[in-house]
């Protein structure tokens, strides 16, 4: 159940994240690019890619596209993670943001948060549950002192 959960969630993403892209590309059709768009556009997914890269590289071989702990698996709260909880997480959301602006796409920010933040919001909960498991106190104790997506907001 818990696999096929998983396996849901990541459909979910890529039809969301894929989705918003075609919508993003449709919505620029025609249309003369902002130059203040596509700067703060390239901007946020400059940043996004970045994260991400950090984020992974952090993880080192704890990291999976699966929702999985190995049993030699290390609680990692260095790099990004002492920001944040899931810091590839919000590169994604930086790096969608950032084509939905550079692309001056509504559809595409409307698919984004209808289709995307839910399914990530729904991984998050699969990732933290497991990790509660695991780790137990430590993992609960971390989880409070640092927040979810958005250093010092959620």
């Amino acid at each position: 159940m818990k696999r096929e959960r998983h396996g849901d969630c990541l459909i979910a993403l890529r039809i969301a994240f894929y989705g918003g892209l075609a919508a993003c590309v449709l919505d620029a059709l025609g249309q003369p690019p902002s130059l203040a768009a596509v700067a703060l556009g390239s901007c946020l997914i400059a940043i996004g890619v970045a994260l991400r890269i950090w984020a992974q590289v952090t993880l080192g071989p704890a990291w999976s596209i699966r929702v999985r702990i190995a049993p030699d698996h290390p609680l990692v709260t260095a790099g990004p993670y002492r920001l944040v909880r899931h810091p590839a997480y919000l590169a994604l959301v930086l790096f969608y943001l950032g084509v939905a602006a550079a692309f001056q796409s509504v559809s595409g920010f409307l698919v984004f948060a209808l289709g995307l933040a839910p399914a990530l919001a729904h991984r998050m909960a699969l990732e933290e549950a497991a990790l509660a498991s695991h780790f137990g106190e430590d993992y609960l104790r971390y989880a409070s002192g640092t927040k979810r997506l958005l250093p010092g907001v959620f």
